[in-house]
């Protein structure tokens, strides 16, 4: 009789968190709606969203008979947001992309108009000096800054161009990159303060689905190891790693 009552319990909640991820999906529901996507009996819907309702799980919506999250999510959401560590989230795949390519590998976030390094793991290319933990490079400079300016608001895009690119050339060239590197979801650049030195970076995205940080793997242009396929592959793949430790999920606006 246990292991009914258990079984049953689960099979319940099973639903609940299919009713829930349908209404987070697709925004407010009905019953009816649910028990069509559902293929569950209107009845044990209904049932089913009147529990979670007084649970706060979920609430009425503006619309007559629809439901919405409720304010319970709105708690777990500022406590989760307290919780999730980006650095701690990225070291792991830092260390990947250090022990397969053994080059240097960076995690740098935004910081106004430009990208601060906050972890950084050296490989072999000890010529490597530049932004160490602490130091910062503006977001047009170096895969992961230029990664990070990408995903920025449009807006955002504007005014900085507007300062850093004052030749409408410039800046036209800059925007096509920038769109390029949100199409592939990569970015590979040079040095330009340290010659020979090449990067390739990917965006970190967060439990909202924005770019929290930027992940990328620096050493020598002449070793083509850091721009090879293996490596760029390799660094989209940890970037995407941490997205998941951080809650992403890439189907979330589906």
């Amino acid at each position: 009789m246990a292991q009914e009552d258990g079984a049953a319990g689960l099979n319940v909640l099973a639903k609940a968190q299919s009713a829930v991820e349908e209404i987070a999906r697709r925004g407010p529901l009905t019953a009816a709606d649910l028990a069509t996507r559902l293929d569950e009996p209107a009845s044990s819907v209904y049932r089913l969203l009147t529990n979670l309702t007084q649970a706060r799980w979920l609430e009425r919506g503006d619309v007559r008979g629809e439901y919405r999250l409720g304010s319970r999510f709105l708690w777990l959401s500022d406590r989760l947001e307290g919780q999730l560590d980006v650095r701690s989230a990225a070291l792991p795949s830092l260390r990947v992309l250090n022990s397969a390519t053994r080059q240097t590998s960076f995690l740098c976030v935004r910081s106004g108009d430009r990208a601060t390094c906050i972890e950084r793991i050296d490989g072999q290319d000890v010529q490597i000096q530049r932004l160490r933990v602490g130091d910062s490079l503006p977001l047009h400079e170096g895969a992961a800054p230029r990664v990070l300016l990408a995903f920025q608001p449009e807006p955002f895009i504007d005014d900085y161009f507007a300062s850093s690119f004052p030749k409408a050339g410039d800046s036209r060239r800059a925007r096509e990159e920038l769109a390029q590197i949100v199409t592939h979801g990569y970015a590979v650049a040079d040095d330009e303060a340290a010659s020979g030195i090449r990067s390739v970076g990917a965006p970190i995205f967060d439990h909202r689905g924005e770019v929290t940080a930027a992940i990328s793997v620096s050493g020598l242009s002449g070793r083509h190891i850091v721009d090879s396929d293996e490596t760029v592959q390799l660094v989209r793949t940890e970037a995407a790693a941490a997205s998941t430790s951080l809650g992403y999920a890439p189907d979330q606006d589906a």
